[in-house]
C-alpha cells in the first residue's frame, strides 16, 4: 500500500494511490475528524491556484483532515466520488459526502468550511447519517425497496403494455410460465438447427458424388468419341497406281506401239473405300450369278 505524502510545510495529505485513500477516510471515520478533499489537476490553472489557500485553511482548521488528490494520478478515486469538474470540494464525515463544492471560489469555500467545523453541524449530520443510512431498519427497507422495484420491472416485461401486478406470487409464476415456454421454443430451434445441419452435411456428401460422377462421365464420353473417330477415318484420297515398268510389258507388244496399256488395279478390296449404304447387294444373285 502506497503511503500518504505529506507536503511540505502544510497539514494537507497527498493521496497518490486507491490504498491510501482507503487508509487515511477508514482512519478519520474512526477518529470521528471530519475530512476536506480537494480535487485537483497539474493543467488545470483554477485549481492549482487554490493550493495555497486550502494549505491557509488547513493550518487554520486543526481538527479536520484536509487531504489533496490529483485526478489524473488517482482515477480510481475520481471516477468514484464522480469528479467533472477542477477544482472539486468535497466535505465529508463518517465516509459520506456532506457538502460539495465546484469551482475557485475562496470566500465561499471558506465559509463552508466554518460551518461545517462547528460541533453542532457535525453532530447533526452525524445523527442524520445513522439515522439515514446506518440503522439496521433503513438498511432492510432501501433492500426491500430494490426488491420492489425489481418485481415492477419483471410484471412490464412480462405483460408490456399492461398495468404491471402487484401480486409478487402472481408475477413470479407469470416468470417461470415464460421461462419454461422460452426454454421449449430454444430446445426446439436447437433440434431444428440440428437436423438442417444434417440434411446440409448429406446434401454436400450427394453434391461430392454428383460431380465425381459427372468427371467420370465426361471422362468416358471423350474416350467413345476418340474411339468412333478411328473407327470412322476414311483416307481423303486414293494413291495412284504405280506405272507398269518396261520389262512387265505385255508379250507381243513392241515398244514404241501406241497401244494403251492395261493397268490393273492394286491387289486392295475396294469394298472398304465404299460407303456401306451406297451399294444395294440385295439383288446380286439374279443380277450377277455366280460364274463357274
Amino acid at each position: 500500500m502506497g503511503g500518504p505524502e505529506q507536503l511540505k510545510k502544510s497539514r494537507v495529505i497527498k493521496v497518490d494511490s486507491e490504498e491510501s485513500w482507503g487508509f487515511l477516510i477508514t482512519q478519520a471515520t474512526n477518529q470521528d475528524s471530519p475530512v476536506v478533499v480537494h480535487f485537483t489537476a497539474s493543467w488545470c490553472m483554477p485549481s492549482v491556484s487554490m493550493n495555497p489557500f486550502f494549505e491557509e485553511l488547513a493550518l487554520s482548521y486543526q481538527d479536520i483532515l484536509f487531504l489533496l488528490v490529483d485526478v489524473d494520478e488517482v482515477k480510481v478515486v475520481a471516477s468514484k466520488m464522480e469528479i467533472k469538474a477542477m477544482p472539486t470540494f468535497l466535505l465529508m464525515k463518517e465516509g459520506a459526502i456532506v457538502d460539495k463544492l465546484v469551482g475557485a471560489n475562496p470566500e465561499e469555500m471558506r465559509k463552508r468550511i466554518n460551518d461545517f467545523s462547528q460541533t453542532k453541524l457535525v453532530e447533526m449530520v452525524r445523527s442524520e447519517s445513522r439515522n439515514a443510512s446506518s440503522t439496521k431498519a433503513c438498511r432492510e427497507k432501501q433492500r426491500r425497496d430494490r426488491l420492489n422495484d425489481k418485481f415492477v420491472e419483471l410484471g412490464s416485461i412480462l405483460e408490456p403494455g399492461r398495468p404491471p401486478k402487484t401480486d409478487k406470487a402472481a408475477i413470479l409464476i407469470d416468470a417461470v410460465r415464460m421461462v419454461n415456454q422460452l426454454r421449449g421454443e430454444a430446445q426446439k430451434l436447437k433440434d431444428s438447427n440440428l437436423s438442417l445441419q444434417e440434411k446440409i452435411r448429406e446434401l454436400k456428401v450427394e453434391k461430392n458424388e454428383l460431380r465425381d460422377e459427372k468427371q467420370r462421365l465426361k471422362a468416358e464420353k471423350e474416350k467413345l468419341e476418340q474411339q468412333l473417330k478411328g473407327m470412322n477415318a476414311q483416307p481423303g484420297f486414293l494413291p495412284p497406281p504405280p506405272a507398269i515398268p518396261a520389262a512387265f510389258a505385255a508379250q507381243g507388244q513392241a515398244p514404241g506401239n501406241k497401244l494403251v496399256p492395261f493397268i490393273g488395279y492394286p491387289g486392295v478390296a475396294m469394298w472398304q473405300f465404299m460407303p456401306p449404304a451406297a451399294v444395294d447387294t440385295s439383288q446380286d444373285h439374279v443380277l450377277r450369278p455366280p460364274v463357274a
